[in-house]
């Protein structure tokens, strides 16, 4: 029981990835799921960003509620289609879209190109964030799965897999542009950007490395439209000898103006250690999340430019928001219960602190610490 949600994990990521080793072996048209519902609690009351998820109160049933189907259609020995349909809670409603929508056409067993809207992967978990089960958390770290404003793109790749005796080695370059995406009232979009994704598989786990470089990135904020030019590096591993989970991811996203202002980056890791024991998989993650240079708070009064000229902040204000920067770390104390076959129950106990100037992922001050609660119901059917 020790591997159920790591091998969904894996069996997921190849089957949405690895499209050459299944055309020609697959039915014409299949059709799987998965749900995630959840209740998040806490002393918090202001808005707060955790990767794709947005808590903005102190009790909420939304923000972690999620349907999604998966449908892969074989057109041809050559071409098959997939998509993801999404339906997700937001702070205060629903979204529904199509989360993945491509062709891919198999060159060789080994070499897939790919075309359409597509999942960015900035990191080990990104192809499968909002899939539930495939984690051990309730929610993916948000120090390092915030780091990213755009999660899909529109463009392509090329999938190389090369297999080396007991490891499978993944290769993917790819192009395209970010569509627009709206977190905490930061909106982002590129018309262009390009990177290389590499993984190696095997069978105690893997390891990851990605670099992204978006050249000019459109960043609207109060009003303000700003040019950005923004690179992504991350790493990360995922481990399971016995009965012990280890994962562990850093990125760094560097970000420069290109109006004079100074570059800024942000640095952010995990590091989580679980173990299993039978049907319960007890786990704790660390994770921290710091800019190169303090944020600047404006205090309520303070004037500001507009287009009718200065006026006075109605209310205190961060320069470069979250998730633009941020500085916080928290730790995360869970509990994962496999109580049936597809089915997962969670429970999460986390302190979050913003340092330094930092308001960190909230979009207001919460003080010194915040702490959540969180319990959630995964299913895969």
């Amino acid at each position: 029981m020790k591997a159920a949600y790591s091998l969904f994990a894996a069996s997921f990521y190849a089957t949405a990835l690895i499209t050459s080793s299944s055309v020609g072996a697959t039915e014409a048209l299949s059709i799987r799921g998965f749900a995630s519902a959840g209740f998040v609690t806490g002393d918090n009351q202001f808005e707060y960003t955790s990767a794709s998820n947005t808590i903005n109160e102190s009790a909420t049933f939304g923000a972690d509620n999620t349907i999604g189907l998966h449908i892969n259609a074989q057109v041809n020995d050559k071409v098959e289609f997939t998509s993801q349909l999404l339906a997700k809670g937001t702070a205060d409603a629903y979204n529904l879209g199509a989360h993945w929508g491509y062709l891919a056409y198999s060159v060789s067993p080994s070499f897939t190109f790919r075309a359409g809207r597509l999942v960015l992967p900035i990191a080990a978990m990104s192809e499968y964030i909002d899939v539930g089960y495939a984690m051990p958390w309730v929610r993916a770290p948000a120090e390092v799965y915030s780091a990213s404003m755009v999660n899909n793109y529109s463009g392509f790749d090329l999938l190389y897999t090369l297999p080396l005796k007991d490891m499978q080695l993944t290769v993917q370059p790819f192009i395209g542009s970010l569509p627009k995406a709206s977190i905490s009232g930061v909106d982002a979009a590129a018309k262009q950007g390009a990177g290389l994704s590499t993984a190696l598989h095997f069978d105690q786990g893997s390891i990851n490395a990605s670099y992204i470089d978006v050249s000019d990135m459109e960043i609207t904020y109060l009003g303000q439209d700003l040019s950005v030019g923004i690179t992504f590096i991350s790493l990360g591993t995922r481990l399971e000898l016995n009965n012990v989970l280890f994962m562990a991811e850093y990125v760094k996203r560097r970000s420069a103006r290109g109006n004079g202002s100074p570059e800024t980056t942000v640095e952010a890791w995990y590091t989580t250690l679980g173990y299993h024991i039978g049907k319960f998989s007890p786990h704790l993650t660390f994770a921290k999340g710091e800019p190169d240079s303090q944020q600047r708070v404006l205090p309520a009064g303070t004037p500001v430019p507009t287009p009718l000229g200065p006026m006075p902040l109605p209310e205190a204000m961060i320069v470069d928001p979250a998730p633009f920067s941020y500085a916080q770390e928290s730790i995360t104390l869970g509990l994962r219960y496999d109580m049936f076959s597809k089915v997962a129950f969670k429970l999460e106990a986390q302190e979050i602190k913003p340092t330094g100037n930092s308001w960190g992922l909230f979009a207001k001050d919460p003080g010194d610490k915040a702490n959540l609660v969180s319990f959630a119901v995964n299913v895969m059917f």
